[in-house]
């Protein structure tokens, strides 16, 4: 099996997703996809929807939308790594 690509912006959006200020510390935790711009990296947030998609075609993130949550005014969507996209992150934490 060849070694999975990940271009510098989708490493920015890994690293954002396992360490979400939202995700309590847990790399696995799922983050909202409205939260994606707090994490460590900054991101032009018209850039969120393409990298996302990017990770679940490498088979290193999954996403859910649950439609729009009225009461909180957002989609009520989350994104978390695969097990693929965990090691992918610990590679970039042990560069870093």
């Amino acid at each position: 099996m060849s070694a999975t690509k990940v271009t510098t912006l989708e490493a920015k959006m890994l690293r954002n997703i396992a360490e979400n200020d939202y995700a309590n510390g847990d790399p696995e935790a799922q983050v909202w996809s409205d939260c994606l711009d707090c994490g460590p990296c900054s991101l032009d947030p018209k850039s969120f929807g393409g990298l996302v998609a990017s990770l679940v075609k490498k088979g290193l993130a999954e996403s859910n939308d649950h439609g729009w949550d009225a009461g909180a005014g957002h989609r009520d969507a989350c994104v978390w790594l695969t097990e693929a996209g965990l090691v992918e992150w610990r590679k970039l934490t042990e560069t870093a």
